[in-house]
């Protein structure tokens, strides 16, 4: 079954432009002028939209939309706001007021409500939430490192595709990179191993039941080792959220967890993790969305720190990751065989004609003036 998804992410610099087909412009906060990252725009009453990017400039194609339709902005820790394509063609300058509500201060009337409950409940719903069956999914991966030293950048697109036999305690899921494009020379061949080779990282490592750590984290015998705590009430993508952080006792220090989990349903809406150490600091997350009554992933991000050494020269790399889905199929599974191998775009050769026919359009996340169509709507 295609999809195609509501969520893309361009850089573009500067305040609002518009044309015929599209409008330019930036999500700042109403409190202090900082720029909102990662804002969800859809024009209401259709499956059509976009999202802001890591400096609040974002891209929205309008199609044939007409100048009194209303689109809708919500954002984490941001009241929902609603603007006429007319009015932000005036103005493409969007100021999203803070709402953010903490639990500190309410009065409820029995005893107060825990990290550790909160989480055993979303555990609890995992099956009426998320699907417990094989599937398929495909998604879209566009992979930056750039070296801010020397100035050097290396992009790296690929699509991917996953095998899941359902969200259920020690099931298997696999990946395959099945398309590359690369742009710019890869400053770091000597080092072919390790995320900086895997674009599918935040989807394997974030999604639930994951069997690539070294013990899955959210399972109901694991609550009193994670050491869940409830930081407050949030919102997210126009839902009321309990914000619940976990530190497994198995990892080092540095690990936290962050979980947005539905008021409505218990379904985990987000899951992030930050990591550090010397040299290096990490941080992924994972946003899901619902499909036919089930939540699967729908986008991922990577954002990553690294110190290293080539050749015996300090390299400082900042590293991206942005990751959308293209495909969800419930029928017709396919199973893909576990093998880190395919996990790696080293191994899989560039097919212009692929590209050509199917992405001859994107150059790149932080290209302004990028002319980009997700390829993907209809998430809910």
């Amino acid at each position: 079954m295609r999809l195609s998804t509501l969520f893309t992410t361009v850089l573009v610099l500067g305040l609002i432009e518009s044309t015929a087909q599209s409008l330019h412009g930036r999500i700042l906060s109403a409190d202090d002028k900082s720029p909102v990252p990662y804002a969800s725009l859809v024009i209401d009453g259709t499956g059509w939209g976009t999202a802001s990017d890591p400096e609040g400039n974002f891209l929205l194609h309008l199609s044939d939309t007409s100048s009194n339709q209303v689109i809708r902005i919500t954002c984490i820790g941001f009241q929902t706001s609603q603007f006429t394509v007319s009015a932000l063609k005036k103005d493409g300058t969007i100021l999203l007021k803070s709402e953010t509500q903490m639990l500190v201060g309410i009065t409820v009337q029995t005893a107060a409500i825990t990290g550790r409950e909160i989480l055993e409940e979303a555990i609890r719903h995992i099956p009426q939430n998320y699907l417990q069956t094989p599937f398929n999914l495909e998604f879209y991966s566009q992979y930056v490192i750039r070296d801010t030293l020397l100035g050097s950048t290396f992009t790296l697109e690929s699509v991917f595709e996953s095998y899941s036999e359902g969200y259920r305690t020690q099931a298997m899921k696999s990946f395959r990179v099945t398309q590359k494009r690369e742009t710019g020379e890869y400053f770091m061949k000597e080092r072919t191993h390790g995320m900086a080779q895997w674009p599918v990282a935040e989807v394997a490592f974030n999604d639930l039941r994951s069997t690539e750590r070294k013990l899955d984290p959210l399972t109901l015998d694991n609550l009193d080792r994670i050491k869940p705590e409830l930081l407050g009430l949030d919102r997210y993508d126009g839902d009321t959220v309990f914000v619940v952080t976990y530190r497994p006792s198995w990892f080092r220090d540095s690990f936290s967890g962050t979980l947005f989990i539905s008021a409505k349903d218990h379904a985990i809406l987000m899951h992030r993790t930050d990591d550090s150490g010397r040299g290096f600091v990490n941080r992924l997350e994972l946003r899901y969305r619902k499909h036919e009554g089930r939540y699967f992933p729908y986008s991922a991000l990577g954002e990553f720190l690294h110190n290293n050494k080539v050749n015996g020269k300090k390299k400082q790399l900042r590293i991206t990751n942005r990751v959308v889905l293209r495909n969800v199929e419930l029928q017709g599974v396919k199973s893909i065989p576990l093998n880190y191998d395919w996990w790696k775009p080293t191994n899989v050769e560039y097919d212009k004609g692929w590209w050509d026919q199917n992405y001859s359009r994107i150059r790149g996340y932080n290209s302004p003036g990028t002319d980009y169509k997700s390829p993907v709507t209809g998430l809910h």
